[in-house]
């Protein structure tokens, strides 16, 4: 069974707050809303990603389809998170909510190789809106958490992620 927390206490601010302090002491450039080629004619923006600039990229053009192009050229990416709400809908659907990000992480993969570690992480308080009882939100978590173990996606836990990223790689500092 899976151990989750007290529900209470992580925001989407905070969540990412941390991933670009951690991604930054890691050496990465964190970027977010990056793009991805998610088909020819479709792409995606992905929350967060660490990478490092390509030594050697050829210039920058832009191009009628978009930086999609190009950003392979440019870019390594180290690791992609995806920042969600624990309420996130959409474990039944394949093309909506939690789901989506299942294709854009396989089209992270094609893109940018298969070494890509690719993470949804799920806040559990918003300033913004009412959330239902913690008893609803750990219920919540513990079903978008076994999602992701049942689909091949690591999902973790907002309020774990100082425990999860640490583990996720070493602090080398090369720029």
């Amino acid at each position: 069974m899976t151990t989750i927390a007290k529900a209470v206490g992580v925001t989407k601010n905070d969540l990412y707050a941390y991933l670009i302090k951690q991604g930054v002491a890691r050496g990465y450039r964190v970027i977010p809303e990056f793009v991805v080629g998610i088909t020819s004619k479709d792409t995606r923006k992905i929350d967060l990603v660490w990478a490092r600039r390509k030594r050697f990229s050829a210039p920058c053009i832009k191009h009628k389809t978009g930086w999609i192009d190009f950003n392979p050229q440019h870019w390594t990416l180290n690791k992609a998170f995806e920042i969600e709400g624990s309420d996130i809908p959409g474990i039944y659907s394949e093309d909506k909510g939690i789901c989506r990000h299942k294709k854009s992480f396989a089209a992270i993969r094609t893109n940018y190789g298969e070494g890509v570690r690719t993470y949804i992480v799920l806040y559990t308080q918003a300033h913004d809106r009412n959330w239902l009882s913690d008893a609803c939100r750990i219920k919540q978590l513990r079903r978008r958490i076994d999602w992701g173990k049942d689909n091949g996606v690591c999902v973790i836990d907002g309020n774990q992620v100082r425990v999860v990223i640490p583990s996720l790689g070493t602090t080398n500092r090369r720029r």
